[in-house]
Parts: structure tokens; C-alpha cells; sequence
């Protein structure tokens, strides 16, 4: 081993042995070779665009050999590939729900959420082969802040809503603006600083009030977003419901006083209501909401450092008025860029 590892001298104080100009340094080498492996801690993006895009790769295409006598990738190991990773999910190493077998039947259940939703959405035949504009909502996905936005922008061109837009607007520099809002609505989450408040005219410029805050959607996008949340909250209740013991969302606990749970999972709840075991996570839910509110009661604003750095491309002002760290600004922009390129065919 020792003949194998050399390293190039370096200093005198550090080496244990020298030959031929050649420094081996035993103590690190021992300690890199017995340390122990770090521990790992996360979970797997378990999301819907997550499940669209292992769809996808189970019925790509086969690949071929260098030399074409067969292929060296076939559906059944993919699907054998994509089934593994569904089934031995790292949370179900790590979770206590999983001991009693509720994340198990979670997670079923989400995996069939997630394709009714994408069914919903045109994405997926009845074979769960991919089409229509699953490429895109799969390519928008690989953005870091994805997903909701890639699945709402799918329902908001299905249903025309860009092209009334752009019918409605005569102008065409304000067609663009608006456009650029809309997608840093739907593809950017980057939250304002606490002390931001809209109504607190002091605590921001207010010529840039449109370029600090996100608005939300327009005025005649918001019935089709709305309509789209009812769909992905409704089917989600349904899903999670079948997956604890009793069949019922509620915990029996709460089941005498709580009637309502439209919003149910779209809230941050206190004490939350829903059956013992649940894992909640924020991607398990599809969705947006524009009037999110924080534990006092307060709107939730967003940054529109997109907006922003498309009016007055200055990395100084979204430095000093948005208030975006040098070293998170530019993979802010790329992110962003990426998915408006995506969005746009560009």
C-alpha cells in the first residue's frame, strides 16, 4: 500500500518516511482508509414531477450497444430499476412511521396520487406512458424550484391563458413584463426578509414596491389556479386517506369538532388533526397558494428579484433593494432563466 500512495513533498515537519524525494504521509493515509462513512440523513425527492420523470425513463427508448448486436438497457430493467428505488426509499430507513407500515401505504398511495394528477393533466396515457407536454412539465422539473410551477404552467397553456393574455395586451413591452411575472410567481419561492411588509411604506422604496413584491397571478389567471388546487388538495385528501388504518383522514380525536379540511393541507396547522403516523412534506403537495400565512397571522411575501433584475438589470439594486445575497443572486437568475427558456421553447 505504502509503494502505491506517494505524495509530493511538502514540508519536513510532515512526513514520516522519505525515499527517493518522495513524502508518504502513513497518518493521513491510515485515517482515510479506516474512517468511517459519513452518515447519511435526507429523503429522496419523492414528487409528482419525481414519478413523471422515472415514468419517463422506464419507457424511453432502449439503448443500444457500441457495436448495435443488442440492447444494453431494456424496459424490464428499467421498470425493475424504477421499482427498487419507488420500494426501498431511504425514509423508510430513517422514518419512525415506517416501523408500522403507515409511510409504506403512504407513499403507495402518493405514487397513485401523483398519477392521477398527471393523468388530470394530460400527462400520462392510460398505460402511464408519457404525452402530450410531459417532456416539458419533466424538463421544468430539473429546476430547482420546479415543481409546483411546472405542473400549474402545463394547466395554465392547456387552458389558453397565455394566448388570451397576449391577445388582451396590446403592448407588447408590457406583454413581456407580465409574462416575466407570471413565471417568477410560478418558478421562484424565494421569501422576503420578515421586516418587508407591504402596508409599512418605510420599509421599502416605494417606486419599487412592484419590484420587491410578487403580486401573484393575474386577475384572470386566478380562477384557473384555483381551479387546479381544488383538484390536486381534493384527490391528495382522498389518497392519504386510504392510506392510514381506518380509512379516515381525520385522527378520531378531532373527528367530533372538525368538519372542514378543504384547507387542510395547504395551512400550517398548530396541532394537526390528520391520523397518527402521517409524514407530512411540503413537495408531497402540488399546489401554490398566494395568500400563504405565517404562524401570526401575516401574509407571506415573496421576493420579485426576477422582475426586478428584467427592468433595471442591476446586480447592485437587487443587492441593495431585494436584498439577495452576492452568493445565492446568480443561482437565483440561472435557475429562473433556465426555466423561462424551458418555458418559452426557447
Amino acid at each position: 500500500m505504502s509503494s502505491t500512495k506517494t505524495f509530493k513533498k511538502q514540508s519536513p515537519r510532515n512526513k514520516s518516511l522519505q525515499l527517493s524525494q518522495h513524502t508518504q504521509i502513513f497518518s493521513k493515509m491510515r485515517r482515510l482508509l479506516t474512517a468511517s462513512l459519513s452518515t447519511l440523513q435526507g429523503n429522496p425527492p419523492f414528487s409528482t414531477s419525481f414519478i413523471l420523470r422515472a415514468l419517463s425513463y422506464v419507457h424511453s427508448k432502449d439503448a443500444m450497444a457500441e457495436d448495435r448486436s443488442g440492447p444494453i438497457s431494456t424496459f424490464a430493467q428499467r421498470a425493475k430499476s424504477a421499482l427498487s428505488l419507488f420500494q426501498h426509499s431511504f425514509s423508510l430507513f430513517t422514518r419512525p412511521e415506517a416501523k408500522n407500515g403507515t409511510l409504506q401505504r403512504q407513499l403507495r398511495m402518493y405514487t397513485a396520487f401523483s398519477i392521477q394528477v398527471l393523468r388530470h393533466l394530460q400527462l400520462l396515457s392510460d398505460s402511464c406512458v408519457g404525452k402530450n407536454l410531459a417532456g416539458l412539465a419533466a424538463s421544468l422539473a430539473e429546476v430547482n424550484i420546479g415543481e409546483p410551477g411546472n405542473l400549474i404552467f402545463i394547466h395554465l397553456l392547456q387552458r389558453g391563458a397565455f394566448h388570451l393574455m397576449i391577445r388582451q395586451t396590446q403592448d407588447k413591452a408590457k406583454a413581456k413584463l407580465k409574462m416575466i411575472t407570471i413565471l417568477a410567481n410560478l418558478f421562484t419561492r424565494e421569501r422576503l426578509p420578515h421586516w418587508f411588509q407591504i402596508d409599512d411604506k418605510n420599509s421599502y422604496p416605494s417606486e419599487a414596491r412592484n419590484l420587491i413584491f410578487l403580486t401573484g397571478l393575474p386577475s384572470e389567471m386566478e380562477g384557473l389556479l384555483k381551479e387546479y388546487n381544488d383538484v390536486a388538495v381534493n384527490l391528495y385528501q382522498k389518497f392519504m386517506a386510504a392510506s392510514s388504518s381506518d380509512h379516515n383522514l381525520i385522527a378520531p380525536e378531532f373527528a367530533v369538532g372538525r368538519q372542514e379540511t378543504k384547507n387542510l393541507f395547504v395551512n400550517d396547522e398548530l396541532v394537526s388533526p390528520v391520523f397518527e403516523g402521517y409524514s407530512h412534506d411540503s413537495s408531497f403537495m402540488p399546489v401554490i397558494d398566494f395568500d400563504q400565512r405565517d404562524h401570526r397571522g401575516r401574509k407571506i411575501w415573496y421576493n420579485a428579484f426576477a422582475v426586478a433584475f428584467y427592468v433595471h438589470e442591476s446586480r447592485q439594486k437587487l443587492l441593495t433593494v431585494n436584498r439577495i445575497r452576492v452568493s445565492l443572486m446568480w443561482y437565483l437568475l440561472h435557475d429562473f432563466i433556465v426555466s423561462t427558456f424551458f418555458s418559452l421553447g426557447l
